[in-house]
């Protein structure tokens, strides 16, 4: 809130955009008076909403300046716990997590099917073709294969052991 500094004030004759709790109190102690915004739409209003920008961006503090870019930044993570690979996108403040997910078909994990449908998310996303092309490389890679393989045997056999318990239980009727 844009405020004028009156008589009473040491700060007399003197503008300052300030937050409105602050300013509505020096205005009620009678050390300001609200400086009204000019017409919406007019060039005088275009005027004022560039120097509330320009305030705000100078109140933002230095070290928090730099990580406030409008362009998105894309990169790949491999995550131990899960052992996949995934595709991170961060903007500002927010960052996403695109994870490719299995399909079943039939029982089976159909793993290029959901590929080509993770890329396409990613390309409709916006995600730059040389992460894609890091992403698709680093999921091909032999030791990823390996781990892969290794995860859908242990899944198999962890289907089987359940299968097995279930048929073991008791049934009364």
């Amino acid at each position: 809130m844009k405020i004028l500094y009156v008589a009473p004030s040491p700060k007399a004759g003197q503008t300052e955009h300030l937050q409105p709790p602050r300013a509505q109190a020096l205005i009620d102690t009678g050390f300001a008076v609200a400086v009204p915004m000019p017409p919406r739409g007019s060039r005088d209003w275009l005027a004022a909403m560039q120097e509330q920008e320009r305030e705000r961006q100078a109140s933002i503090p230095a070290d928090q300046r730099h990580t406030l870019s409008p362009v998105p930044t894309w990169s790949i993570r491999y995550l131990n716990g899960q052992g996949k690979y995934v595709v991170t996108m961060t903007h500002q403040t927010t960052e996403i997590i695109y994870g490719e997910t299995v399909l079943m078909d039939k029982g089976r994990p159909d793993l290029k099917a959901a590929e080509k449908q993770f890329v396409a998310v990613l390309k409709n996303a916006g995600c730059p073709q040389g992460i894609i092309k890091k992403y698709l490389d680093a999921k091909s890679a032999p030791d990823f294969l390996a781990r892969e393989a290794a995860r859908i045997e242990a899944d198999k056999s962890a289907a089987v052991m359940q299968q097995q318990r279930e048929r073991e239980i008791p049934r009364f009727i």
